[in-house]
C-alpha cells in the first residue's frame, strides 16, 4: 500500500466585511421593493400601464338659448261621497279619583 499525505489547510482569517455588505445589498432591495409596491398601491404608476379614466358628461347643462319644455299636468281626483251623521247623545266622561 502506498503512503497518503494529508496536509490541512493554513488557517484563514474571518471574512467579516463580506457579511456586511451582503446585509447592506439585502436591505437596499428590501427598500427597492417596498417602493414599488408603494407606488403601485397609491396609482402613481398606474398610467403606465394604460389604466386612465375619462370622464364623459352624459347630462351637458342647458346653453342660455335652450328653453326647458313646458311640463302639463292633468290631475283627475276621484269623487268621494262623505255623509255626516250627527251624534244622538253626547258622550260622558268620568272624572278620575
Amino acid at each position: 500500500m502506498g503512503q497518503v499525505n494529508v496536509n490541512a489547510p493554513p488557517p484563514q482569517a474571518p471574512r467579516s466585511g463580506a457579511g456586511g455588505l451582503n446585509l447592506l445589498l439585502a436591505v437596499v432591495a428590501i427598500v427597492i421593493v417596498l417602493f414599488v409596491l408603494f407606488l403601485l398601491y397609491t396609482g402613481a404608476l398606474g398610467g403606465l400601464f394604460g389604466a386612465r379614466t375619462t370622464n364623459i358628461n352624459v347630462n351637458p347643462a342647458p346653453t342660455q338659448n335652450q328653453k326647458p319644455p313646458a311640463v302639463n299636468v292633468t290631475v283627475n281626483p276621484p269623487a268621494v261621497n262623505v255623509t255626516v251623521v250627527a251624534p244622538t247623545a253626547k258622550p260622558t266622561v268620568k272624572p278620575t279619583p
